[in-house]
């Protein structure tokens, strides 16, 4: 009977002790369960490049990928904010359902199990001043496929950030060529004002490709300045598609002017963070022609004395602007009386290299005349060679079996773009009156 007494007692404290130690394995079993419902995501590439888009080649969209990273949980949809700063304007997954709704990224029916991911496309703008700046993306995940459920259905994880690098930039695409003042119509090709136009582009971070959703305007002003020319035209321009294209004029003709395009991007827009300080062009030339060889009536005379040699130009005044090689001679006795002529304002260095015979020879003399190629504006083909035979300017012609001289014997460009002109007097004539 004793034993039974004491027996019975011993019984039931062990009963008690085996539920207790049941009861705490269940509660660390929901808790473990609780705890491993996890995600972890990545972002790529980085950094990213200011001004850029991420869309196609050769920059592909940025790529979002989640990962369920549960032992037992679903990963079933997520809503995905992307970071101020950066635009989407698409976005595709690899699995499941993906929408855009404003700057959320919502993906929704992915049924991933534990282990698996989803690939997340996202095409990206960057702003443009983005140096040194971090772009946080916020993840909220959950195990429902339709994004429902109370937040003890959330899986938790480490949100990814991207980081940004430079400014968005300028560069001269049509740089400003050499031109005739008639006025100046500054264009991108030498020897022809109808070229493409001067042109800036705006750029991202890297300087190579435009940045076609821009908004503002870029002006122009006069860079380096040889004499006191007045930029007048179109010197301002709305950006359309990355590029600013302009029209200027110089009203002064010099050697070495230059423009400084200035950015003005719109307020309160992706564009601010822009480079604006001044990009400066290359340098170009605006000479000033004359005016021609076409009528007779006012008559332009120039003349210049060198060491072994007496030179005359003669031409008559209207025409066509650009024709007459000579307009003033590198001589300092150099006159210009024209009548109504207009005489240039520029000195253009116009040498005599070369003269055979002299007096009253019976012998042709030839001269080759060179105007320097920072005073060309065009081609060979366009210069035109007046003489005075004594009874009026007349353009010469090209030397051949029927064109005795006075004439033409050459017109070309040599290897440093000087304008060589080779002319032929007729016997007896010994000032040259080209």
């Amino acid at each position: 009977m004793l034993e039974v007494r004491f027996r019975a007692p011993r019984l039931r404290v062990l009963v008690v002790l085996v539920s207790a130690v049941l009861a705490w394995a269940s509660i660390a079993t929901v808790a473990s369960a609780v705890a491993d419902k996890t995600f972890s995501a990545t972002v790529g590439p980085d950094p990213l490049v200011a001004g850029a888009s991420y869309a196609v080649f050769p920059r592909p969209p940025v790529v979002l990928v989640l990962t369920n990273t549960s032992t037992q949980a679903q990963l079933g949809s997520a809503d995905v904010t992307v970071p101020a700063g950066l635009t989407a304007t698409s976005v595709s997954a690899s699995t499941g359902d993906a929408g855009l709704n404003g700057s959320v990224i919502e993906l929704r029916n992915l049924d991933l199990p534990p282990g698996s991911d989803v690939d997340v496309l996202v095409s990206t703008q960057v702003e443009c001043g983005a140096d040194n700046v971090t772009y946080p993306w916020l993840f909220r995940v959950k195990q429902a496929n339709d994004f429902n459920g109370t937040p003890g259905n959330d899986l938790t994880g480490t949100n990814p950030t991207s980081t940004g690098t430079g400014h968005c930039q300028l560069s001269f695409s049509g740089q400003p060529a050499d031109s005739e003042k008639a006025p100046a119509v500054i264009t991108g090709k030498i020897y022809d004002e109808t070229g493409p136009p001067v042109s800036v582009t705006i750029t991202d971070a890297d300087g190579t490709l435009p940045v076609g959703w821009w908004t503002g305007s870029v002006s122009l002003a006069i860079g380096d300045a040889p004499a006191a020319g007045v930029l007048d035209g179109t010197t301002s321009s709305s950006v359309t598609n990355g590029v600013a294209t302009f029209a200027p004029t110089i009203s002064v003709s010099g050697t070495g002017y230059s423009l400084v395009a200035t950015a003005a991007p719109t307020a309160d827009t992706p564009s601010v963070g822009t480079n604006t300080a001044g990009l400066e062009s290359d340098n170009f030339n605006i000479v000033d022609d004359a005016d021609v060889c076409q009528s007779p009536g006012a008559s332009c005379h120039a003349s210049a004395n060198g060491p072994k040699t007496v030179v005359d130009v003669t031409a008559s005044a209207g025409g066509a602007a650009g024709d007459l090689v000579i307009l003033s001679l590198n001589d300092p006795s150099v006159s210009v009386q024209c009548g109504t002529y207009e005489a240039s304002s520029d000195v253009i260095l116009y040498d005599v290299t070369d003269s055979t015979g002299s007096g009253s020879s019976n012998r042709s003399k030839s001269a080759t005349l060179k105007l320097l190629a920072q005073f060309v504006t065009k081609s060979a083909s366009k210069y035109q060679v007046c003489y005075d035979d004594g009874s009026g300017p007349k353009l010469l012609q090209t030397c051949s079996n029927k064109v005795a001289p006075p004439c033409v014997v050459s017109k070309a460009l040599d290897k440093l773009k000087n304008l060589v002109i080779v002319v032929s007097s007729p016997a007896g004539d010994p000032k040259l009156n080209f």
